[in-house]
C-alpha cells in the first residue's frame, strides 16, 4: 500500500482483541501437536470438578508469557481476554493463582 492511497475504515461485529497476533502462536502449538504431546506426559488429571487440565495450564502459561507476563500476578492477562479464551478453546481460563 502506498502512503497515499485511499482505506476504507470499517466496523466489525466480531471481537477485536489486543494479542490477535497469537493466532500463528496458536497455529504453531497446533503444528506442533502441543496438546497431545503434554497429554502424553501423564500428568495428575484435575482433582476436583472445577479443576484444569494441565496440557491448558501449560499452553495458558506460555499465552501468557508471549503477551508480556513476567510475574505470576500478570499471567491474568489471558483469563481477562475472552477472544483469547475462544481462540484456543478453553471454555474458560484459569487464573494466576492456579499454577503457583
Amino acid at each position: 500500500m502506498k502512503p497515499n492511497d485511499p482505506f476504507d475504515l470499517k466496523f466489525s461485529a466480531r471481537e477485536v482483541t489486543a494479542w490477535g497476533g497469537l493466532a500463528l502462536l496458536k497455529r504453531m502449538l497446533d503444528g506442533l501437536g502441543f496438546r497431545s504431546g503434554v497429554r502424553s506426559w501423564q500428568l495428575p488429571a484435575p482433582g476436583s470438578n472445577r479443576g484444569y487440565r494441565p496440557d491448558q495450564l501449560i499452553e495458558q502459561m506460555i499465552v501468557s508469557i508471549c503477551c508480556g507476563a513476567a510475574k505470576f500476578a500478570q499471567a491474568d492477562i489471558t483469563r481477562l481476554d475472552a477472544t483469547l479464551v475462544r481462540l484456543f478453546g478453553w471454555g474458560k481460563a484459569a487464573g494466576h493463582k492456579t499454577t503457583y
